[in-house]
């Protein structure tokens, strides 16, 4: 009679760690995928039915992720997740397309500092991505604005237990932080070298000489400001869902502005890395699109 091997086991530890990361990785296609995501709404049930261990563990994360009273099994809670989760991908498909859906909808589902998290981050995501077409104040001060939501979210997630259910969405909040920042410095250098422009144009007849280097070193800078983004932007995890940087406000204008200009003395080679900004503007540019799985 042959002994028969032991059956191999996953330890509770990475057990934990899988079921953490399905969870928080379905929460946040809830709140982002525009397609179906049926299995994601059933992730806890699902994941329950799993195994005793799996309830187990997952009863427990719910029970604190979700701030859900749990009875007699775990099942006691699926109603109250279900309605987060129904709240989130309402909210989530009405950001996405806000002329769908009319104000029925609750502006910010029930539910624990989870669901408040994503909620802020949402409505974040929303006002960058609709930041086309106003004015380049409007765009910084909502640019501003939404720093500080993503901000207050940030705070919402370090209360969040256990911490690891929102490693999605605090990775998720720091890309939108970039890629809000990134554009602030875009709008504000294409603003500034505006101004310069205008400067170096009415002053033409009589500027000095340092008056004109004055002027050049500061273009130069701008545009040092405004290729530094570009350094770091598209290696961003949404890099390939952009759209040209030309559609943010005051820049394409600026930009045509600046290229129909001759520099006397072009010692910064500014020629050259407008031609540079065109080819790297032909690919995409993360700025005006989501973060999405």
């Amino acid at each position: 009679m042959s002994l028969s091997s032991p059956k191999p086991t996953i330890p509770n530890e990475l057990l934990y760690k899988i079921i953490i990361r399905v969870i928080a990785d379905s929460i946040h296609s809830i709140c982002l995928h525009p397609d179906d995501v049926e299995w994601e709404m059933d992730v806890v049930k699902t994941l329950c039915g799993v195994s005793f261990a799996f309830r187990e563990i997952v009863t427990k994360l719910a029970s604190k992720a979700f701030r859900v009273k749990l009875f007699d099994d775990a099942s006691s809670g699926f109603p109250q997740i279900e309605k987060q989760f129904r709240g989130l991908r309402l909210l989530g498909t009405r950001l996405r397309r806000p002329r769908t859906y009319t104000s029925e909808l609750e502006p910010c589902p029930d539910g624990s500092l989870l669901t408040l998290g994503y909620a802020s981050f949402l409505a974040a995501l929303n006002l960058r991505q609709n930041a086309i077409g106003v004015t380049v104040q409007v765009f910084l001060s909502t640019q501003k604005l939404i720093l500080n939501v993503l901000t207050i979210a940030l705070r919402l997630c370090a209360s969040i237990k256990p911490p690891e259910i929102v490693d999605v969405l605090c990775d998720a909040i720091a890309t939108e932080a970039e890629l809000v920042r990134s554009g602030l410095v875009i709008v504000g250098g294409f603003m500034e070298l505006n101004s310069l422009l205008d400067s170096l144009v009415s002053l033409q007849s009589s500027a000095t000489a340092n008056d004109i280097e004055v002027i050049h070193v500061r273009i130069h800078q701008e545009l040092e400001k405004i290729e530094n983004v570009y350094e770091i932007g598209p290696k961003s995890s949404v890099s390939k869902q952009g759209l040209n940087p030309a559609q943010l406000p005051g820049v394409l204008s600026t930009f045509k502005k600046l290229h129909a200009i001759t520099l006397t003395v072009d010692e910064y080679g500014t020629s050259v890395r407008l031609d540079v900004l065109v080819k790297r503007w032909s690919m995409d540019c993360p700025f005006l699109h989501g973060t999405g799985p």
